[in-house]
Order: C-alpha cells, then structure tokens, then sequence
C-alpha cells in the first residue's frame, strides 16, 4: 500500500485512537501526525520522542503564528496561498495521498487547503472521539473551507464520501447513513504502554467518578453536590474522582481523593482487571467505552445524568438516550438512574 498519510491529533483520547489505527488499518503506510496543545500532556508525550518509532514524522503545533499583514492579504492568503496561514508547518508538510481528523477546527480547515492545493485525489477520513461519535454524524466541513476547495482547488468535498472509523459500529446511534468501519485494537499494549507512559496504579477504591469537562457544565454546583453525595454515600475512604483532562481547578471538598493518570482510561482496563469496580459519571466516554470494550470484566457503570437538571453539550444531541439505552440493553451492567433515591440504591446493593 505504501500511502502518504497525515492525521491531526488534540486530546490523548484520539492519540489513543490513532496508534490503534496506525498499528492496523495504515501498518503498511508512511503516516505523519500533528499534535495540538489543547491537552497539555500531549506536548509531554511528544518530547519523549516515542512516536517515531511507528509515525514516519510527528509534529507538535502550539498555535497558528499571528499575521501582521494587512486585512485584505489575509484572505487573499486563506483563498490562495494557504501555506502562508500554516507558515510553521508548510516545510514539514508532505504531498498527502490520506487525511485523517475529527475535529474540523480552523487548523483542520487551513490545513486541508494546502494539501489540496498540492493533491487533488486527496482522500478525507474521520476518526472517533468517544462518544460524541455515536450520536452524532460528523460535522460537515464549513462552507467557505468547501467552496474555495471546489473553485479554486477543483476538490469537491461530499461528506458521505468520508470514511468514519469507530470502534464499535454497532452501537452508532445516529441514522444518517455513514461509510462506517471498524478500528481493530492494536496487539501492541507495550507500545500503547510507553507511549503513555503507563505505571502500575493499584486503585483500592471500589468507587470511581469520572469528570466531564467543566467549561460543558452548565451548573457547577449542581454537579458537585452531586458528586458530594455520592462520596458520602459509599464513604471518603472507598471513593475517587478521575479528573478530565481539561480541568485545573481545585475541588472544593478536600475530602475527595483525586485520581491522577496521565493516559486514557481505556489503557487502564487494558492492563487490569476491573471487575469490582463501580464507574459513576453523568456521561464520560470513559464510562460508555469501558461498556462497550470492557463488558465482560463485570464492572458496573453507572450514568447520571437524568439527575441533573443541567445538561451538558453532549445530552442535548438528538440520539444521546439511544445510545445510552442501547448501551443498557446490551451490557450486563449498566445503569441510568432516574433520581438520587435510585442511584444511591444502585451504589449500595
């Protein structure tokens, strides 16, 4: 096969997806891949210079360079000259014959400019990004992006000409008809292990939180009283809280145990057995993951988010309870609560 590829990388859950990915679907091609800095710990990750020994090259963006230039060359550049937007990666940059993204943000855009400039086969595919990717068919690439693709690039972008890989197709939630494919796990855990630097961590506690990111959350005490309550109801001692990677700010209860691991959930239950445990969130793919590829190690998974009264990004999408409930109906241990009465008798029963 031997094909050119390029994918853009933000949250160490897509890395995740992506070394999955690379290790089976593309072990055949030259794959080079850009990380953001919208998780912090990426920038860790990239200087360890581990990456290389399966990406052909890896690149690190922090941000786009801001332009001095006047206005209207700006958007002469963003029509015609799209190497001059991505001035800090266009020397880096190959003649791509494979894009590979999930979120469809101005690098995304900026970028796939330049390669279509350079290849006019080039091929779009999208990855998963947890849950969001069973609910919701992806998001179409913006007008303007697709106009000045068509006009002055000659590339027409359809979006149900898009590949979407997800590793778990049966459970897309969604009815737009998608070319959906399967990512097979990668049987390289080792790799997976020193990319993330994985360390044995020996959770003691039978009750797990896991966060949503808080910029999402609509009622921040709300949430946390929910939180609150629940590590009072199965005890300090027995009970920690699994921070997203996106939230700095200190708890307020100093009660609760904070878990800190600097690689994604999955990897965890990978390498160990979770059995007895009880993962609690309002609707983190951390939770609905370990649902779907980590059924059979018997732990419970609990969903709260008819508790509340806000509701985050994710609970207002058209298919969320169909995947919730289908997630319910087809694993052994999954609960959605519908009050603090029926939570607190799934916690301690």
């Amino acid at each position: 096969m031997d094909k050119r590829c390029l994918i853009i990388v933000n949250t160490i859950y897509q890395l995740f997806v992506v070394i999955n990915l690379k290790n089976t679907y593309l072990k055949d091609d030259k794959v080079d891949i850009i990380l953001t800095n919208n998780t912090p710990s990426l920038e860790t990750i990239y200087k360890k210079n581990v990456l290389e020994k399966i990406f052909n090259k890896v690149m690190f963006l922090k941000k786009f360079q801001k332009s001095n230039k006047l206005k209207l060359v700006r958007i002469f550049d963003k029509i015609f000259r799209p190497e001059e937007i991505v001035k800090s990666l266009k020397d880096d940059l190959d003649v791509y014959d494979d894009y590979f993204y999930f979120n469809n943000n101005d690098l995304f855009e900026e970028t796939l400019k330049l390669l279509v400039k350079r290849n006019k086969n080039l091929k779009l595919h999208i990855f998963e990004d947890g849950l969001i990717s069973y609910i919701r068919k992806p998001l179409s690439i913006s007008l303007k992006t697709r106009l000045i693709c068509r006009f002055v690039y000659h590339y027409i972008i359809k979006m149900k000409n898009i590949d979407v890989y997800i590793f778990k197709p049966e459970y897309k939630a969604y009815k737009e008809e998608m070319n959906v494919k399967p990512i097979k796990f990668s049987d390289n855990i080792s790799f997976i292990n020193e990319v993330f630097g994985y360390k044995e961590c020996n959770i003691k506690e039978k009750y797990i939180f896991f966060e949503e990111c808080l910029e999402f959350i609509e009622d921040k005490e709300e949430y946390y009283n929910l939180i609150d309550q629940i590590a009072q109801t199965v005890g300090y001692d027995n009970f920690i809280i699994k921070r997203h990677p996106r939230n700095v700010s200190e708890l307020s209860n100093i009660k609760i145990k904070i878990l800190d691991l600097d690689y994604a959930w999955e990897l965890y239950c990978i390498n160990n057995d979770i059995s007895n445990k009880t993962l609690i969130t309002l609707s983190s793919s951390a939770c609905t993951n370990a649902a779907m590829f980590f059924d059979k190690n018997g732990a419970k998974m609990v969903m709260c988010y008819k508790i509340i009264k806000s509701k985050i990004e994710a609970m207002k999408e058209r298919y969320f309870n169909d995947y919730m409930y289908n997630l319910k109906e087809k694993s052994n241990n999954f609960y959605i609560p519908s009050n603090r009465e029926e939570l607190i008798d799934i916690l301690i029963n």
